[in-house]
């Protein structure tokens, strides 16, 4: 409980401090999430210039689509709502990004001053049992890049976009009556063609409360390796 109520107040010191967040977010237009099922790239691209590439997994993060289908497959049955809920942040979601012609290397390694945390969400109804199927449901996204601006001061970046992601599903071999997850992949779509994000507000407390979090647990890893 100590810790839920510290990540929520580090979150609202983070949004109400002048300088610590950007005016208008970074709108993500192209790239993807790849999972095969469980592990596989995410590759983003927006405004000014800004691309972020990474691995990621399930042993680090959140992929709900193979948490329900792969394993509680009794909850992804033919009718059933699937969660697109993916979260990936801090030290498991490290790489190198770029934005306004500036390079970050090494965004999420525990002795960097950079972090990036992503949020994928939606949903999808499972289609009757066959011997294959592929679905498609639009998700939305967001997500914040935390980095330094000068030796002593830092900016959280909003990101936000959408798209379409795509599911392959076959039956699940121990549990007849049952899908398996095979691949999912989101692709992100320009703002035209995505769908609509939510509220600001609301953006921008998800966003912060996800920075705080992988600040948080970069913060408590760097505690106990000392």
């Amino acid at each position: 409980m100590k810790k839920v109520h510290l990540l929520v107040l580090i979150g609202v010191l983070a949004l109400a401090t002048p300088g610590l967040a950007a005016a208008d977010p970074i709108n993500i237009t192209g790239g993807y999430l790849d999972m095969n099922p469980s592990f596989g790239p995410i590759v983003l691209i927006g405004d000014r210039g800004f691309t972020f590439s990474s691995g990621v997994g399930t042993t680090g993060g959140i992929f709900q689509p193979t948490e329900q289908c792969n394993f509680d497959p009794l909850h992804c049955t033919a009718g059933s709502t699937l969660d697109l809920r993916a979260a990936f942040s801090g030290n498991d979601l490290t790489g190198t990004a770029t934005l306004d012609g500036v390079t970050y290397v090494h965004v999420g390694a525990l002795d960097s001053s950079s972090s990036m945390s992503v949020s994928f969400s939606g949903s999808l109804v499972l289609p009757p049992l066959a011997a294959s199927a592929a679905v498609t449901a639009p998700f939305l996204f967001s997500g914040t890049f935390f980095h330094p601006i000068s030796t002593t001061e830092f900016v959280n970046e909003i990101l936000a976009g959408g798209g379409f992601a795509t599911l392959s599903l076959t039956p699940h071999r121990a549990f007849p009556g049952s899908w398996h997850l095979d691949h999912a992949r989101y692709d992100f779509a320009p703002a035209s063609a995505a769908p609509t994000p939510e509220p600001g507000p609301l953006l921008l407390v998800g966003a912060g409360l996800l920075a705080a979090a992988a600040m948080f647990k970069r913060c408590a890893r760097k505690t106990r390796a000392l």
